[in-house]
């Protein structure tokens, strides 16, 4: 399934969504590029939206 991204409400690039190896079946790994522009903070939003599934809410990530 395509996955998207979005970073403080800016869209960001997805560069990796799949298994991770060395672990067990079912481990999602997804690597995502922080927009430039994105506000810093300490509990900065990121949503992931994978089969049209999103993650759940107030998922947050730090940025210096």
């Amino acid at each position: 399934q395509p996955a998207t991204a979005t970073v403080g409400g800016v869209n960001a690039q997805v560069q990796y969504a799949g298994g991770v190896p060395g672990l067990v079946a079912g481990v999602l790994q997804v690597n995502v590029l922080v927009p430039q522009g994105v506000a810093s903070g300490s509990a900065v939003p990121i949503v992931l939206i994978i089969g049209g599934q999103s993650t759940q809410a107030n998922v947050t990530l730090s940025v210096r």
